[in-house]
C-alpha cells in the first residue's frame, strides 16, 4: 500500500486531530490517569493545534488516497510533540517516513521526544536513546529521548 507525505494545511487540522484522538484512545490512554488523558485532550483541541500551527510548529501528514494515516508535529525544529499512525498502518513505515521528512528540516541538531511507553521500541529502533527514566507529570507517562542528527 502506498502513501504520500506533505506539510499539513490548516484545513486538515480537524481530520488530523481525529486521527490523533482515536489512536490515543486505543493505544496510549490505558497508560495514562484520568488527569493525564484530560491534559492530552487539552493539548490537541482544534484551537491548541491551530495556535501551534500558526506559531512554532511544523506538521507533516501521511495520506493513503484521501485518508490521513499519520501525523507528526515538530516544535521549534527540535522537539517531536506528536507522532501518530493510524492503527491499521502500524509497522508499515509511516512513522519512519514522517520522521525522515522532519529530519530534512532539522539537520545538525539534537531532536527530542517525550515517548509514550508503547512508542519506546519504535523510537529506539529509529536511533533515539532515553535520557531519563520514566516520568509521570500530571498523569502523562513518558520517557524523554533524543537523537543526534
Amino acid at each position: 500500500m502506498s502513501f504520500t507525505l506533505h506539510t499539513m494545511t490548516e484545513q486538515e487540522i480537524p481530520a488530523a486531530r481525529e486521527l490523533v484522538a482515536s489512536v490515543f484512545l486505543r493505544c496510549i490512554a490505558p497508560d495514562y490517569s484520568q488527569t493525564g488523558q484530560e491534559q492530552f485532550f487539552a493539548f490537541i483541541t482544534p484551537a491548541a493545534l491551530r495556535q501551534r500551527f500558526s506559531a512554532e510548529s511544523v506538521f507533516f501528514i501521511a495520506r493513503h488516497n484521501t485518508q490521513i494515516i499519520g501525523l507528526l508535529e515538530v516544535q521549534k525544529g527540535r522537539h517531536i510533540a506528536l507522532l501518530f499512525t493510524h492503527c491499521d498502518w502500524h509497522g508499515k513505515g509511516i512513522a519512519t517516513a514522517l520522521l525522515n521528512k522532519a529530519f530534512t528540516f532539522t539537520k545538525d541538531c539534537t531532536i527530542t521526544v517525550n515517548s509514550s511507553p508503547c512508542a519506546i521500541p519504535v523510537y529506539t529502533r529509529l536511533g533515539f536513546r532515553p535520557t531519563q527514566d520514566m516520568q509521570d507529570i500530571h498523569g502523562i507517562r513518558f520517557v524523554p529521548m533524543q537523537k543526534d542528527l
